[in-house]
């Protein structure tokens, strides 16, 4: 591997903005080339700045690095001295007083004079600052600092209409993004490109697509096409942890890749190094609030003392001699409004313990992520009850507020109306952020299809016309509303097909008609799976509808949704378990597993088979009134568990109506209500 490549941002203090943005791309290009060469950023709000040392002595000087960001607005900065006791500070032609800014474009521009590194790249936003009106010395130093930048930029760029040096310039944060990271990686890519004599960099082996599979947090490498929403996530929310609450909401239709923003996106470029100033440190948890059945605060007891510390995961000190998820739930629920102390303590202990060790600088903290994925899970589920949904989101409001949890949320945006029973969610919200996640535009389509390929060394076919497959899936799904699950379907199957298979390079034409083009794949997929288990096995595939009852939920006049279900609700070799086991294996992936040996839970891949394959939709369609007779059923049963002994819980015993459509559904389906 090359030697780390280094890359130095200057800028005087009117583009903070800028600054963080630059922060997260540089971070994100980090993880897109992990695997080739390693991406170190150079902020000095990162760094320790000793009181014993002037300012601009403890910053590195740009000259030390490989590629220098220069952006600028309406600002040069504040002159330095002549000289401190470390260097001189003159500009290029003996001139002073310079500012910060000026001498670190000139320290780096002299030493590419010299021996043509670094690159420099220079971004100039457009459009009038503006000045005060009532100020009269803002007014004047406002304008001091638009001459002398004018005069620096006549200086270096352009003068009298005469152009001096190559710049960019924006006139918006989202062209800026977009420039800054293209930039940066054409010069990345040419780097690497001289390293390997020419050959095409590709740095990982194996398939680079997930199919209906989220994309998770080891996926950062291969998830690509959603950088603007990235970003844009972590702006908001990095904004609103400042302010008020560390809590941002992602909205999106199902189907439109939230899961997967937020586990391979949003979770990696938060916990990259340095993409929040004072943080060192993170630690990451993610659940879903019915990953323990019943009970969401159990569910996220579990999950902060599961997964492995050494990558980052959970925050086993919670737990500490003898004290497991069901001491941690209890507590989390006798405290939901300000659970934050052992948080604060567990967090504040790991950092010390890390500064000792000379892994943390010192003015660095650690913090906690957590991932509540699926939210809505809390209104879908009606084995979930009223209080514990009131306890669990004030529990995620308090975590949010106390400055050491960061909270990001998913949840479907046709559900979002169910909100308006918590108060308190819609009230973390507004104080956090929100985010509304819009399908993927053509641009970042071909982002999702192209470069996962490259990083593998793949290629697409051309037709006779010589359109490329990937231009080709690309408008198809541009073209198909929640396209993005149909898309994973057909690109996973495009790699097993002709590479895994048949040990090609290139992704083929004949395949993707093979399979039935964008809309038929899921179809397709499980189909075959179907009609080639019945073949062999009848009895099993004859029981998908019962698999199918208990892997989803709907209230009257809801949208059928997803939900998991026990594994060992279904016997060992029964058809229905030899069903799960075909559609589990590992080329079909229709439905997935998670938890341990103690409970473990299936589900649907993705809803996106609810809508797509004709089979299921059909059978669902044909159970949806049992289907909401079932949730209606089982939130009457929760609240029969939950009443006291005695004269209450009497009277919550199902009687007339409700008794008889239970006893008909138990007879017909043959299975308990609840599987969950």
């Amino acid at each position: 591997m090359p030697s780390p490549l280094r890359i130095f941002v200057s800028s005087p203090g009117d583009v903070r903005e800028e600054r963080l943005r630059a922060q997260l791309i540089i971070a994100k290009l980090a993880r897109d080339y992990a695997g080739l060469v390693e991406v170190r950023p150079y902020f000095w709000e990162s760094e320790p700045l000793r009181a014993s040392s002037h300012f601009q002595d403890e910053i590195e000087p740009p000259s030390q690095h490989d590629i220098v960001v220069l952006i600028l607005w309406s600002r040069l900065g504040t002159p330095l001295p002549v000289r401190t006791a470390l260097r001189a500070y003159t500009g290029m032609d003996g001139r002073t007083p310079v500012t910060g800014t000026e001498w670190e474009f000139e320290d780096a521009l002299a030493a590419f004079q010299l021996r043509s590194t670094p690159d420099l790249l220079v971004y100039r936003r457009s459009g009038d600052p503006g000045t005060s009106l009532t100020d009269a010395g803002l007014r004047a130093e406002q304008e001091q600092q638009w001459q002398a930048l004018q005069a620096f930029w006549a200086r270096h760029f352009e003068n009298r209409g005469e152009f001096l040096a190559a710049s960019a310039r924006y006139d918006s944060l989202e062209a800026f993004d977009a420039r800054l990271e293209a930039d940066l990686a054409k010069l990345i890519e040419r780097r690497l490109l001289a390293a390997s004599g020419g050959a095409a960099p590709t740095h990982l082996k194996g398939p680079p697509y997930r199919g209906l599979s989220t994309y998770d947090f080891p996926d950062a490498p291969v998830f690509f096409g959603r950088d603007g929403a990235i970003r844009t996530g972590l702006v908001r929310l990095s904004e609103a942890a400042t302010a008020r609450a560390g809590f941002l909401m992602v909205l999106g239709a199902s189907g439109s890749g939230k899961s997967s923003l937020a586990r391979a996106g949003l979770l990696p470029a938060l916990v990259a190094a340095k993409a929040v100033p004072g943080v060192g440190l993170w630690r990451r948890v993610a659940m879903r609030p019915g990953d323990a059945g019943a009970d969401p605060i159990a569910a996220l007891a579990g999950a902060l003392l599961a997964g492995n510390p050494a990558h980052g995961e959970g925050l086993a000190e919670l737990g500490g001699p003898g004290a497991g998820a069901a001491e941690l739930a209890r507590h989390l629920r006798a405290s939901t409004g300000d659970a934050s102390y052992p948080f604060r303590t567990a967090l504040g202990a790991l950092a010390a313990q890390e500064r000792s060790a000379k892994a943390l600088l010192s003015h660095e903290e650690a913090r906690l992520v957590l991932l509540v994925d699926q939210l809505e899970e809390l209104f879908t589920r009606p084995d979930i009850t009223e209080d514990d949904r009131l306890a669990f989101v004030r529990l995620l409001a308090g975590l949010a507020r106390s400055g050491v949890v960061w909270v990001i949320a998913t949840m479907r945006s046709d559900l979002w109306h169910r909100a308006a029973a918590i108060p308190e969610l819609l009230l973390l919200t507004e104080e956090g952020a929100r985010l509304d996640l819009l399908p993927p535009d053509g641009a970042e389509l071909l982002e999702v299809i192209r470069r996962p390929a490259r990083a593998t060394g793949l290629q697409f076919e051309e037709n006779e016309a010589r359109i490329g497959l990937d231009a080709v899936l690309a408008e198809a799904a541009a073209a198909e509303p929640g396209a993005l699950p149909l898309l994973s379907v057909v690109l996973e199957d495009l790699y097993r097909r002709d590479v895994t298979e048949l040990g090609g390079r290139q992704l083929t034409f004949d395949a993707y008609r093979v399979m039935g083009e964008l809309k038929g794949a899921i179809a397709t997929r499980a189909e075959m799976a179907w009609t080639g288990l019945h073949s062999r096995d009848s009895k099993a595939a004859e029981a998908l509808p019962e698999v199918l009852r208990t892997l989803v939920t709907s209230s009257t006049g809801e949208a059928v949704t997803s939900r998991p279900s026990r594994l060992d609700a279904f016997a060992e070799n029964s058809p229905a378990r030899r069903l799960i086991e075909a559609l589990l294996a590992p080329d079909i992936r229709l439905l997935t597993v998670e938890g341990d040996a103690r409970q473990t839970s299936l589900r649907l891949s993705h809803e996106a088979l609810i809508e797509h394959w004709p089979r299921a939709r059909a059978q669902i369609q044909a159970d949806r009134r049992d289907i909401e007779t079932r949730s209606r059923l089982e939130s009457l049963l929760k609240r029969y568990e939950e009443a006291p002994a005695g004269r209450q819980r009497s009277r919550a015993l199902l009687t007339g109506l409700p008794l008889e459509e239970g006893i008909d559904l138990v007879r017909r389906w043959a299975f308990p209500l609840s599987s969950g």
